[in-house]
């Protein structure tokens, strides 16, 4: 879908609750300077903090990784505690999202990027926070899935 030099893809993280965090797609329309109707996939109120777009599973179109950090706890009566989760989008093809995976972080996760880091040709994932720094590696042999996250 995205050979077409002329889209726009963004993650809104509207009022930091995640309540209408999202990520947009913007196609050019039919006349040069135009675009057709945004497309939205919401991305949940849990660990939406920052996000990349990279081809995460092998197919050649960009996908979307959303990471972040959340309270949890039933304040209070009990100090809040903070979890983090990363969320990992796959395209679908007609510049929408679907939600494929769910990881667990067990640090304060704040930023996340996606690199090569072990010279596989498959964009890995880095996680960030706590003044550390967690990767997950994709998988050669069953792309678009991810090991357990591992401090660096």
């Amino acid at each position: 879908m995205f050979s077409d030099p002329v889209f726009s893809l963004i993650f809104f993280r509207q009022d930091g609750t995640g309540s209408s965090d999202k990520l947009t797609v913007l196609l050019q329309g039919p006349v040069a300077g135009t675009f057709a109707p945004p497309i939205d996939t919401p991305v949940g109120k849990y660990g939406s903090d920052d996000a990349v777009f990279s081809d995460l599973d092998g197919d050649g179109l960009l996908d979307a990784a959303v990471a972040g950090s959340f309270p949890t706890g039933s304040a209070p009566f009990s100090p809040p505690s903070v979890s983090s989760r990363l969320n990992l989008f796959l395209q679908t093809g007609n510049g929408g999202f679907v939600q494929n995976t769910v990881h667990d972080i067990s640090i304060d996760v704040n930023r996340i990027t996606a690199a090569d880091i072990n010279g596989d040709g498959l964009n890995d994932l880095v996680v960030y926070g706590d003044n550390q720094v967690m990767l997950m590696l994709q998988s050669s042999s069953s792309p678009g899935t991810f090991s357990s996250p591992q401090a660096l």
